[in-house]
């Protein structure tokens, strides 16, 4: 598989104990504060995660999904999540994970996109706000 034409950022975290085989088009990175973190997941095209409660979070973004589960937790999520077409899951194996990722990018239109509609909790609140304030100004 080649990744000439893709940019991968993988971001280990504090519990990762390996790194991947260096590669030009590989950028990685130990930890991120939590900030940055989801700047970089919602602009993500697609991401490959364990299946611990950063899924929900790429899932509230809309982002395509590969998955390779660690802990048995993890395997029983991912697994209802797959079942309702919302993330693929993978074995642990780099070159399965990296075919699936490539072709989840390549792949026209997010299951996730045509499967449901997630209303984001922040841009309603901010919306809901703005109405408060609106009302607040007029009296």
């Amino acid at each position: 598989i080649s990744l000439s034409s893709y940019k991968i950022v993988v971001v280990h975290g504090i519990n990762a104990s390996t790194s991947t085989k260096k590669n030009r088009n590989i950028i990685e990175i130990d930890q991120l504060p939590a900030e940055e973190f989801n700047s970089l997941l919602h602009g993500a095209s697609a991401v490959l995660l364990a299946g611990g409660s950063v899924v929900l979070q790429a899932l509230s973004y809309k982002k395509r999904i590969i998955s390779a589960p660690i802990t048995d937790e993890q395997k029983k999520r991912t697994t209802i999540l797959e079942s309702n077409n919302l993330l693929t899951v993978s074995i642990l194996d780099a070159n399965i994970m990296a075919k699936k990722m490539i072709d989840l990018i390549n792949y026209e239109q997010s299951t996730i996109e045509t499967k449901i509609e997630i209303e984001n909790g922040l841009d309603k609140a901010m919306i809901e706000l703005q109405k408060l304030i609106a009302n607040t100004k007029e009296t």
